[in-house]
This record gives C-alpha cells, sequence and structure tokens, in this order.
C-alpha cells in the first residue's frame, strides 16, 4: 500500500501539481471528492446530493426546471 502511495506522490510532483497538506487524507475508509464518497468498494453519490434530489417538489416554471438541472450539474 504505501509503495503505491509513493508512485502516486511522485506522479503529482512530476505533473507539476500541488496540494494542501493540512487537507491531505492518506488512509482513510471513506473520502468525499467532488460529491463522490469514494472507499474501497468504488464510489457512490454523497448521501445528503442523493436525498435532495429524491425529495425536490414537481416543477411547475421554467426558472425551477433550471434550478433542478443546475442541482444535478
Amino acid at each position: 500500500h504505501m509503495e503505491t502511495i509513493n508512485q502516486i506522490l511522485t506522479h503529482i510532483e512530476h505533473s507539476g501539481s500541488t496540494f494542501s497538506g493540512p487537507k491531505m487524507v492518506i488512509v482513510a475508509p471513506e473520502v468525499v471528492i467532488l460529491g463522490q464518497c469514494c472507499t474501497y468498494m468504488g464510489q457512490q453519490p454523497k448521501p445528503s446530493k442523493v436525498a435532495k434530489i429524491q425529495d425536490w417538489q414537481p416543477c411547475k416554471s421554467l426558472t425551477e426546471v433550471q434550478a433542478f438541472l443546475g442541482t444535478l450539474g
């Protein structure tokens, strides 16, 4: 596992990318990246995002449709 982490950090360094040390999580059972819960089993949408969409009331105007589509991304 540590060898894989070393390879990833080396690729980040060679690509010129940077990241914040305090924000970096190396070993965690679950991490949220761009609204996705990433675990060793794969990725799934963040439950709070899914609930927001499931609880959305039917749209009654163009503005409401646009707001809904904006939420979907």
